[in-house]
């Protein structure tokens, strides 16, 4: 079939549809509606796709058609809770890349705890790379906003110490290695590589950079006892340097976030991704 086509989807996290009417900032780019991701998979099975794993997606010997790859980033705690499930009621498989400051809880999911914290004062004390600051959460979105803009700028690995006089109060939205190793016997999923702290690779060092990606990689192979043979750039964002890291680091095949199909002219390391977003169904995501 000459016009197959062969396509890998980004999610990140899946929570039950009322979630997402009620956040503070809405982000469509990191979370689906566990409603949204069965038609979603609806949709394109469809339209004539069929949903394989990331190594069939990237095996050129296999029988033609429309293939998907779905992948999801971070590791939230809500890929057991509500994606999970799905995948599994709907036969689907997956890959989840995983950061692995996550279960080792030296990494916040950021958003989803800034928001819960501005909810609940008046006011948020932060401890800055620049000093002590204050922001006011009269206005809860307004607030939201400007925290995560703080972190972000100073850098993920940054928000335990931001938001440190709050630690009794943060929520672990993320995975706990126990969970991890329950998805990682799952047929259904494959463990990939995100690195360790989730960084903005193209700026670190080459020594900061490799530890990152071979360092992650070594310990979910670790702690899991899986094969861990594929990586999601952070970001989606990379460079030479970093290309050559993850081939270095023993990866198969990585993935960008370059909104295309897969092309047999692609390198195995630079993989093309289309972004899954709430309110855009399949068509639009795959063919927009």
């Amino acid at each position: 079939m000459s016009d197959a086509r062969r396509a890998v989807v980004m999610l990140h996290s899946v929570v039950p549809d009322r979630e997402l009417d009620a956040r503070l900032v809405p982000r469509p780019r990191q979370e689906l509606g566990t409603e949204e991701l069965r038609r979603f998979v609806h949709d394109a099975r469809a339209a004539g796709w069929s949903i394989v794993g990331l190594s069939e997606l990237l095996d050129t010997s296999g029988s033609g058609g429309h293939r998907l790859a779905v992948t999801f980033d971070d590791g939230y705690r809500d890929f057991a809770d509500h994606a999970l499930p799905v995948l599994r009621a709907l036969d689907v498989p997956a890959t989840l890349f995983v950061t692995t400051g996550y279960p080792d809880r030296t990494l916040l999911h950021v958003s989803l705890v800034v928001e819960d914290l501005v909810r609940s004062r008046a006011a948020l004390r932060l401890r800055t790379p620049d000093g002590p600051r204050t922001v006011e959460c009269h206005d809860p979105v307004d607030a939201a906003t400007q925290v995560n803009r703080i972190i972000w700028e100073a850098g993920l690995d940054t928000a335990t110490e931001i938001l440190g006089d709050y630690r009794e109060e943060w929520v672990d939205y993320g995975l706990t290695w126990e969970q991890l190793h329950e998805i990682a016997r799952d047929p259904l999923t494959t463990i990939g590589g995100h690195t360790t702290s989730h960084p903005f690779l193209p700026a670190l060092d080459p020594q900061a950079c490799a530890a990152e990606i071979d360092g992650n990689r070594r310990r979910l192979r670790t702690e899991l006892g899986v094969p861990v043979e594929h990586f999601a750039y952070p970001f989606g964002r990379h460079s030479d340097t970093v290309v050559q890291a993850v081939r270095r680091a023993g990866y198969a095949a990585a993935v960008t976030t370059e909104p295309r199909d897969v092309d047999a002219r692609d390198a195995l390391h630079v993989l093309p991704r289309f972004c899954a977003e709430s309110g855009r169904p399949f068509a639009a995501t795959v063919d927009g």
